[in-house]
């Protein structure tokens, strides 16, 4: 008791020598009612030109943790969805029309994403791999240009032409978050996760490494062609020994911009 007094006493010395902040209030509205949102996460999801786009991730809630039942076959989402939220549509296609090569990274978990301009950017994620028999994190970039593949997708033609991939050992990234700064992105945190989740590893059932590291790149994209370049990293055992955390754009003082990384799985 005494231990969480001196805590509380020291918490408010602080809280008094805070700046003085403007108040302000928040009100909170709901504008409509949907009744046809995809029932997805761990995945991609992005608002464009009055549409929500949902792709990978999973549909049966806890991923389980134990061998064969962590990470089902029938929880995967294996479509990608387009929602118009102000008429309450949604429509979806089948991710079946892919080759595996796209088809399985599109369809993992916690894989990282980024919108520029109309194309959509997935990094990683971590999933069922066919010729391996067995789980992987992708080293996959895939672009998607949402200009044809919404489209595509509400006419029930093939979404294939819309999208691109490059292979790149540098992205095989989950549990992390990918952002642009500039003219540059940034993959920040996560791991790399291959093999069979298991709560206990005992048994050497996967192979895990953290990235612990920030790193920077840009994306060369002409629409026909991907490549990473000026690839760069900085690398911080300590500090960036994270996954499944939150970043958030910050205003910081003197007006500078950047992120903020809240929480996650380690520090």
């Amino acid at each position: 008791m005494k231990r969480h007094s001196l805590i509380l006493i020291a918490l408010f010395s602080f809280l008094h020598r805070l700046p003085a902040q403007e108040e302000f209030r928040i009100r909170l509205r709901q504008s409509n009612t949907l009744s046809n949102v995809p029932s997805v996460h761990s995945g991609a999801y992005v608002a464009y030109n009055g549409y929500w786009v949902f792709v990978g991730g999973r549909q049966n809630g806890l991923h389980g943790f134990q061998p064969p039942f962590a990470f089902p076959s029938n929880g995967i989402n294996n479509s990608l969805y387009v929602v118009r939220p102000s008429t309450n549509e949604i429509w979806s296609a089948a991710l079946n029309q892919f080759p595996d090569s796209i088809r399985e990274p599109l369809t993992s978990s916690n894989l990282q994403f980024v919108l520029r301009d109309s194309m959509l950017y997935l990094m990683g994620g971590y999933g069922w791999k066919n010729d391996e028999n067995d789980f992987v994190t992708f080293p996959s970039l895939i672009a998607i240009n949402l200009n044809t593949a919404i489209p595509a997708v509400i006419s029930g033609n093939p979404v294939l032409p819309s999208v691109r991939q490059l292979t790149d050992q540098r992205l095989a990234v989950c549990g992390a978050h990918a952002v642009q700064d500039d003219s540059s992105f940034a993959l920040v945190f996560g791991h790399r996760f291959d093999g069979r989740y298991n709560r206990m590893n005992g048994g050497g059932f996967f192979t895990q490494q953290y990235t612990e590291e920030i790193r920077r790149f840009e994306i060369s994209d002409d629409g026909n062609q991907l490549s990473i370049q000026n690839y760069r990293a900085l690398r911080d055992s300590t500090n960036f020994h994270r996954r499944d955390y939150n970043l958030l754009p910050q205003l910081f003082p003197f007006g500078d911009k950047g992120f903020t990384a809240f929480s996650g799985v380690f520090r």
